[in-house]
């Protein structure tokens, strides 16, 4: 994203910083969905969303798929500061993913309880796919599996959901 001849990374021509913008006010509220249902921690989740728009930034040119590349940065992330804490919080209240309007609050409080029988990989797995919509392609890519491994591990996960579902209904 940073013009080669500029000898000081952190300046953006006006071309580059409203492309930079768009890109921000586009995919912010996805990742920062995402990372904050992950790890539980709005704070963290903020910090992460700013680190990866600012490493966004600092690449020499805008990666092909820049919303790919957006989420795997921003998960490394994420994984990187969990590891660190050595160990997964344990949090009462998660910041709401599922802000739809045609579902109550009593559906959407349903929906959080069954994607927290999961793990968060396989949560994260699942958000990316189905909320975020990133296709097999992207999600074996920014994961280092093949696309089946990615299908067996999303219909485990879904039929882990189901389970669970039908014996809560």
């Amino acid at each position: 994203m940073n013009d080669p001849e500029s000898s000081d990374t952190g300046q953006l021509n006006s071309s580059e910083r409203q492309r930079l913008q768009h890109l921000y006010t586009l995919h912010r509220d996805h990742i920062y969905s995402d990372c904050c249902y992950a790890s539980g921690d709005a704070d963290a989740s903020a910090e992460i969303v700013n680190e990866t728009f600012l490493r966004l930034m600092k690449q020499p040119r805008e990666p092909d798929n820049v919303r790919n590349w957006l989420f795997i940065t921003a998960r490394n992330l994420l994984f990187t500061r969990l590891r660190r804490s050595k160990h997964e919080r344990t949090v009462t209240a998660r910041e709401p993913i599922f802000n739809r309007t045609e579902l109550s609050a009593e559906q959407r409080l349903f929906l959080q309880q069954m994607l927290e029988i999961l793990s968060v990989e396989e949560r994260e797995l699942l958000l990316l796919r189905e909320y975020v919509g990133l296709s097999m392609s992207e999600l074996a890519e920014s994961s280092g599996i093949t696309i089946e491994a990615i299908r067996v591990r999303l219909f485990r996960i879904r039929k882990k959901l189901r389970s669970r579902i039908e014996d809560a209904i």
